[in-house]
């Protein structure tokens, strides 16, 4: 089978016959993501380690108090089914750090304890109407990236975190406390999805990422979310943003299954699948 086509070339109309083809094309290949769904109470993750200081604790490793740097960044994605004062993340018995959606308007609070106990924390306040739920409205995918830095080594001690919400800066200014422990690791138990003497929030969860460094925000936003916040491809091992894998890497949040370079987690009860994912 063979078909003729006229042209033109120079202004001269001339035939051309070829035979027929199939074309097809192929377009790039779309990132998606599963979710895991928590209920508050039964099923969640936890991580057990009871030696101190250098041990993989939470989503990042302790390196002993002698560090003077206290650095840590965590992406993640959340559905919020309810608002109440529970948290999605918590380190160690003494809550070395924890995040938590407060009471009924949806405020995100960020804290934790500093070397000596003391207990320090941040919360971003809604805005409007309790029923409006700002920062992170009921019923609805939120991206959140939350950057750490902090130098006890100089004087005065610089203290800094930064708190975007859906592609916006929602919280950058200091923190009231000094850090002599890294955010997110030192010896004890960690958990996602409840706490020690606390239940955790009903949520959904998929696309959480955590290093020891400070990615400020500003800059790496647009390296894991694109201009409509849904989650980027950033590599199986999740090293796209900075060149290296982090040591916690969990696409679709299932924390048994660690794409970064730190432990599986132990699954307690059942984590089952959310019915929706924030690259739907």
């Amino acid at each position: 089978m063979s078909s003729t086509q006229v042209c033109y070339y120079d202004g001269i109309t001339t035939e051309a016959c070829f035979a027929a083809v199939t074309i097809t094309y192929e377009g790039a290949a779309v990132f998606t993501t599963t979710a895991k769904a928590f209920d508050g109470i039964t099923n969640y993750y936890e991580l057990d380690n009871v030696v101190s200081p250098t041990t993989f604790n939470a989503l990042i490793p302790a390196t002993g108090s002698g560090d003077t740097y206290r650095n840590m960044t965590l992406v993640f994605c959340i559905y919020p089914n309810e608002h109440i004062d529970f948290g999605v993340f918590f380190a160690t018995a003494g809550y070395q750090f924890y995040c938590a959606v407060s009471d009924s308007n949806g405020g995100l609070i960020v804290g934790g304890r500093n070397y000596n106990n003391s207990a320090w924390y941040v919360e971003v306040l809604p805005s409007g109407s309790p029923t409006d739920g700002e920062p992170l409205p009921i019923g609805a995918w939120h991206s959140v990236m939350i950057s750490m830095f902090g130098d006890n080594g100089v004087s005065p001690v610089v203290e800094i975190m930064k708190i975007w919400v859906d592609g916006i800066e929602v919280y950058s200014g200091g923190i009231d406390a000094t850090f002599d422990r890294h955010p997110m690791a030192w010896a004890g138990n960690a958990w996602v999805g409840t706490g020690d003497a606390y239940d955790g929030l009903d949520c959904y969860l998929s696309y959480i990422w955590c290093n020891e460094e400070y990615l400020d925000p500003a800059t790496y936003w647009a390296s894991f979310f694109d201009v409509s916040n849904k989650p980027k491809d950033i590599g199986a091992d999740g090293s796209t943003p900075t060149g290296s894998p982090p040591v916690s890497y969990f696409p679709n949040a299932d924390f048994t299954n660690n794409a970064g370079t730190g432990p599986d987690w132990t699954e307690v009860g059942t984590v089952p699948a959310a019915p929706s994912s924030p690259t739907d």
